[in-house]
């Protein structure tokens, strides 16, 4: 997810306070003091009026450096921060995982632009506030700078509008050590940088994302940047007006207005870029970003953050409601709002470590119910840990072990599912186990797709034909290598990244079989995806969420594949790297007919943009032209999760021997769909699953030498 970073806590600031819940404390290389020196040591403390509480901190520039907060100071960020939160889930973190009523958190390196700074914090329980002052001196001696200039469409220097907008320069190699500039009315900026940042690498930013709300940058950030001595110039940026907007507010469940400050995303479904947004006192403006000539009907999704509305209210689960995934052309401006739900009652999740309390803290659980909204919360060293929901519904309640900030212990697993269904009032137990087996790889690139590689963006999943259990594994950016915990079983193991800027070869190592072994043979070559494919479907007709996949030349699963979820008449775009694409038009039925049906389109790297149009007409008792495709695949079932029926569709280069078979988890056959000789073409089956209880069932599709399997998820 985005912007709600590190990085935008680091600025705490202060002094002894006056007006607080009854102290708060800044230490300056260990001792109390109210000023700083950029490259000092910060760090701070305070109590919260509640042992576990939480206060909310905002930073403002005291742009007439009076020491009291006026209209004209600059808010830089708010967040909050919770004692006894050492993941820092809602803000920087506390040091100690025992809530204590005190928190203290040490910034590290502090090198702040020179100026003077205000905060506030107010206690999240009894709402009492407190405001201190800091004044930040510059380093001296100043041997590198970075410099710029930062700006705005229609907006003529020199001008306010330009002024206190903060530029940040961050290692690349590390976290905790930030250093800063502020722009002038003119818009320029100079940041003093240490010695030490020469012949390394940086990264430079507009850090805070509420500082260009409501604008568009057309430089994000400046990656992997070399500092010498002197002056390093020009790194510029410039806001654009949005030409399509998003506004709305935060309701509860009776309509009121919730005002929490929070931070939402919303982003481009097509290209996968987006914009970071801050809630402030419920309300948020976010402008819509487009890619090329994609300007029509091109749908978004709306997200929410949600650290600040638990645990008195669930977060919306914007990924399955409408409410969330919407059109958008260049142009509009509408009006999407987020809708809570208040909590009002309890599940208790217990989590043991074979057997016994873990002894440590720190696993993530999760509750989610798709229509009232999700929460989660942070095991304490004992293990057990207290989630706030709502009453009357039932809510998947999951131990997160895919999430890299709250890792399980090395080399445990979670022994069963780590997803579990429960009501209000239940006790939800889940037991950490020493794993079995373990899947582990290399990773390697094409050409110089490498060069643009980032490991925090992408993992590698390996996910249980048998039961739809999935573990995952981060990719060390050291030795692109991957090492990953798993269960005696078979899995389907594949590269995922978050971005979809890269593409893997293979697909997919499908049923692999872990029986107390490691294997370590399971490598991927990766290839950027630098250019996107767009193709409309003139005249489709509406089917929701039907998979479409295109690939490369090759034989499955030694290929590249992209793909999507369609569902109507618009563009669809897909990341693709160099090769030569298949694209084999989505089918309708026999309704409908379609030109062209088969395309090759041969992606270079001198070209990032590519566009396809296939024409879809009703066929009025036209028989549509036979459909061979070229290599053998298989695509997974749909709808699914389905209830009671569902399709499978599959294509065959050539005419031959075909047996498709259903399973459930426990290997025992459910069905015989198909067992013959079938001609070359593209055939869909439909298995009816009224009779089975819901679960997990195993579609085997055995083709010649080609054996596939898909998952089934049968929801009742």
């Amino acid at each position: 997810m985005r912007r709600l970073l590190y990085f935008t806590v680091l600025l705490l600031v202060g002094a002894r306070l006056t007006l607080a819940t009854t102290f708060f404390t800044t230490w300056v290389n260990g001792a109390d003091a109210d000023t700083i020196t950029q490259g000092d040591l910060l760090s701070w403390e305070y109590d919260v009026s509640q042992v576990g509480g939480s206060a909310n901190v905002k930073i403002y520039v005291d742009t007439d450096n009076s020491g009291t907060l006026t209209v004209e100071d600059v808010l830089l960020v708010s967040f909050d921060q919770t004692d006894g939160d050492i993941q820092g889930e809602e803000g920087l973190p506390d040091s100690s995982a025992i809530p204590d009523g005190r928190i203290f958190s040490s910034l590290g390196i502090f090198g702040f632009a020179p100026g003077a700074y205000l905060f506030s914090v107010q206690d999240a329980q009894d709402q009492s506030q407190a405001r201190a002052s800091l004044f930040m001196r510059a380093l001296s001696p100043v041997n590198i700078w970075i410099s710029g200039t930062l700006s705005k469409e229609d907006i003529t220097p020199p001008s306010n509008e330009l002024s206190n907008i903060m530029i940040s320069a961050e290692p690349e190699d590390s976290e905790g050590e930030i250093w800063s500039g502020l722009t002038d009315a003119n818009g320029d900026y100079t940041i003093n940088m240490p010695d030490s940042a020469a012949n390394r690498e940086w990264k430079i930013s507009i850090i805070f994302d509420s500082q260009y709300s409501g604008w568009i940058p057309e430089t994000d950030s400046y990656h992997n940047t070399s500092l010498n001595i002197g002056v390093n110039q020009p790194y510029n940026f410039h806001l654009t007006l949005p030409r399509t907007v998003v506004y709305g507010s935060v309701f509860d469940e009776n309509m009121q207005l919730v005002e929490v400050d929070d931070y939402g995303y919303l982003e481009n479904e097509h290209t996968h870029d987006g914009m970071d947004f801050q809630i402030i006192q419920g309300r948020f403006q976010v402008p819509a970003v487009f890619g090329g000539n994609d300007t029509s009907e091109v749908p978004f999704q709306l997200e929410m953050d949600g650290n600040g509305l638990i645990p008195n209210y669930l977060v919306p689960v914007s990924w399955a409601l409408p409410d969330y995934n919407f059109n958008l052309s260049v142009g509009d401006s509408i009006e999407k709002n987020f809708y809570v739900k208040h909590t009002d009652t309890t599940i208790t999740v217990v989590v043991t470590k074979d057997g016994a309390a873990p002894g440590s803290s720190g696993f993530k659980i999760s509750a989610q119910n798709d229509t009232a909204g999700y929460t989660w919360a942070v095991t304490p060293v004992g293990g057990v840990v207290t989630l706030h929901v709502r009453h009357g519904l039932q809510y998947g309640v999951t131990l997160v072990d895919w999430d890299d900030s709250y890792p399980l212990p090395s080399g445990y697993i979670v022994e069963g599912p780590s997803w579990l269904n429960a009501v209000p009032g239940d006790t939800v137990h889940f037991n950490l186990i020493p794993s079995t087996g373990r899947l582990s790889g290399h990773i390697g690139f094409r050409g110089n797709s490498g060069d643009f590689f980032d490991a925090d963006q992408a993992d590698i999943q390996a996910v249980s034909v048998d039961d739809a259990s999935s573990f995952s594994g981060q990719i060390s950016a050291d030795s692109m290598s991957y090492d990953i915990a798993v269960a005696n079983g078979n899995y389907n193991v594949r590269f995922n990244s978050y971005n979809q800027d890269f593409l893997a070869m293979p697909y997919e190592y499908q049923n692999i079989s872990v029986q107390d072994q490691q294997i370590d043979t399971l490598n991927f070559e990766l290839n950027y995806a630098h250019a996107h494919l767009t193709i409309h479907l003139k005249g489709a007709p509406h089917r929701w969420n039907q998979w479409w996949e295109i690939q490369t030349d090759g034989e499955y699963p030694f290929v590249y594949m992209a793909n999507t979820q369609i569902n109507s008449d618009t563009s669809y775009v897909f990341n693709v790297c160099d090769g030569n694409w298949h694209i084999y038009a989505p089918d309708f039925g026999q309704e409908y007919s379609v030109s062209p049906w088969d395309t090759i389109i041969t992606v270079t790297p001198n070209q990032s943009d590519y566009y396809l149009e296939l024409v879809y007409v009703p066929t009025t008792g036209i028989a549509a032209r036979a459909k061979i495709p070229q290599n053998f695949y298989v695509k997974q079932n749909y709808p699914n999760p389905f209830n009671p029926q569902t399709t499978i569709e599959f294509g065959l280069p050539a005419t031959q021997k075909v047996l498709v078979e259903i399973f459930d988890i426990n290997g025992r056959k459910i069905a015989t769909l198909i067992h013959k000789r079938l001609k070359a073409g593209v055939r869909r089956i439909t298995w009816n699953g009224a009779s089975e209880a819901s679960g997990v069932y195993i579609c085997r599709i055995n083709a010649g030498s080609k054996v596939v399997s898909k998952r089934l998820i049968l929801i009742k």
